[in-house]
């Protein structure tokens, strides 16, 4: 089973962007997101492209479970708050389960 967590922040005002997003690829590296029932983690970080609003991210984490147990993603908020509380505000966590995978053709 494949499943996605998608941590939302919004930055503080006046926060480097760039800082901020050294910072995470930095910090959440050391973060470990593996169990006993994850075989892969994947993750990546978003930036939303609507204007007039504080710049608003997503860190989105994606593993695949050996298992059909889901994935506790709720239970890292305390982490991720913690990875960014000096540049921004959690907002939510939102989780998916992948119904399915399947390649594109352009």
């Amino acid at each position: 089973m494949k499943m996605d967590g998608n941590y939302h922040i919004v930055l503080k005002p006046g926060i480097n962007e760039t800082d901020f997003v050294a910072h995470v690829h930095r910090q959440f590296s050391t973060m470990s997101f593996a169990t006993r029932i994850t075989r892969a983690i994947d993750s990546r970080l978003l930036r939303s492209e609507m204007s007039g609003f504080s710049p608003h991210y997503t860190l989105q984490v994606s593993v695949d479970l050996v298992t059909d147990t889901p994935y506790r993603f709720d239970e890292r908020v305390p982490e991720i708050i913690g990875l960014v509380e000096a540049f921004g505000v959690v907002t939510g966590v939102e989780i998916y389960t992948v119904i399915e995978s399947s390649p594109t053709s352009a």
